[in-house]
């Protein structure tokens, strides 16, 4: 990702002209095959969001020409990723817990089993949802780590990613009383709103 490198007393340029010209263009390569025209691969980081774009069959008159295109098809295709989409964090509202029975609490803390990213065109965001489901039929003791149920990140009625829903910490089962008349938890589905 360097304009130019040395090695072996050869100093080399870059020919990605889009190095040090675009904000946060970090690679990858260039190149120009007879039967393809000239082409590029990029990739370029900003506030959290990688892009790649990759470019084929410019139709350059000469090499001169062939890097014009590369610089303007590269920077047109970097802007409007960089405008049209965004990377969020998925996460849980704080303090988000579910159901359970026959424990010596009525609720316990989850979290999802993996840090996720999503990709999401700009347009799409005021109508992210998150879709929970709560498994039924556990009752008992709970460990840290134990499955409960999933969380779907939505786009309308379609799931764009989805996550496990574990334990954030150990529960001890509940008193013989609690035991004895506690009932089985019921499937519980319902959304909420993307926290941003």
């Amino acid at each position: 990702n360097e304009p130019r490198f040395a090695s072996y007393n050869t100093t080399q340029p870059n020919s990605n002209d889009l190095l040090g010209r675009f904000p946060g263009v970090d690679g990858i390569k260039t190149g120009h095959v007879d039967e393809s025209g000239y082409n590029i691969s990029l990739t370029a980081e900003r506030d959290g969001m990688r892009l790649v774009a990759v470019i084929m069959g410019l139709d350059g008159k000469n090499s001169v020409d062939g890097r014009m295109l590369r610089i303007s098809d590269g920077t047109a295709l970097l802007t409007y990723g960089f405008s049209a989409f965004r990377t969020l964090d998925v996460h849980l509202p704080s303090d988000f817990s579910a159901p359970v029975s026959g424990c010596a609490l009525n609720t316990i803390p989850v979290v999802l089993d993996s840090v996720g990213k999503i990709c999401v065109p700009y347009s799409w965001i005021s109508d992210l949802s998150l879709r929970i489901k709560f498994d039924g039929g556990r009752k008992g003791a709970v460990k840290k780590g134990d499955t409960l149920g999933c969380c779907a990140v939505c786009i309308g009625s379609d799931v764009i990613a989805d996550y496990g829903l574990i334990a954030a910490s150990d529960v001890a089962q509940g008193s013989v009383f609690k035991r004895l008349f506690a009932l089985k938890t019921k499937e519980l589905n319902f959304s909420l709103a993307f926290p941003r």
